[in-house]
């Protein structure tokens, strides 16, 4: 199998609350799962069923590296839209891009229209009441 090409997938079904994101790499004969909750921020690495790796993580990207075979790779989880909820997935072999996927939430949980403004409105003036408290 030829792992110097890269490319990116975009995966069809949406994540949701309930469920996370789960994203699903087949490389060298080996199905890499990843997967990430939407509410807790556990990120999980699965190989052929078995966990490779864990962590929890409420960043906006973060890392979890493994190893396979004698081989290093790690899953990136990146998130590109906080509005859409959207969520990149990238497998790294020897810091190699293997493959990215992404996904956002159900429809039902984006931020978006009049939400969006009035989450943004809300956003800023919270922002300006605790610099008027702190300046106090």
């Amino acid at each position: 199998m030829d792992t110097s090409t890269s490319h990116t997938a975009n995966i069809e079904n949406n994540a949701s609350l309930a469920t996370g994101y789960n994203f699903e790499f087949s490389h060298d004969g080996k199905i890499i799962r990843a997967v990430g909750s939407a509410l807790s921020g556990k990120e999980q690495v699965f190989c052929n069923d078995q966990l490779v790796a864990s962590k929890r993580s409420l960043g906006i990207k973060s890392r979890l590296p493994f190893e396979l075979d004698n081989n290093q790779y790690e899953v990136e989880f990146k998130a590109t839209n906080f509005f859409t909820g959207e969520i990149q997935c990238s497998l790294l072999k020897g810091g190699a891009l293997i493959e990215s996927q992404k996904q956002t939430i159900d429809k039902k949980y984006q931020v978006t229209g009049k939400t969006k403004t009035l989450f943004i409105v809300s956003q800023v003036a919270f922002v300006g009441l605790l610099m008027y408290w702190a300046i106090k």
